[in-house]
């Protein structure tokens, strides 16, 4: 079992990849020109994480 200070230390650097990744956005801070966090990016990874993606 993950002690609690672990997970804790793990959720965090996740919001912050998270925070980096959707800053970065070309209709955020165009930092790199891509659009992952759009609407149209979930149509494109439902058929890989057809599981997950509602929780986009």
């Amino acid at each position: 079992m993950v002690p609690r200070v672990q997970s804790d230390f793990m959720q965090r650097i996740i919001e912050i990849r998270y925070l980096v990744g959707f800053l970065g956005e070309k209709s955020q801070c165009n930092w790199w020109p891509t659009s992952f966090y759009e609407a149209s990016s979930i149509r494109f990874l439902e058929p890989v994480f057809s599981r997950t993606t509602p929780l986009i």
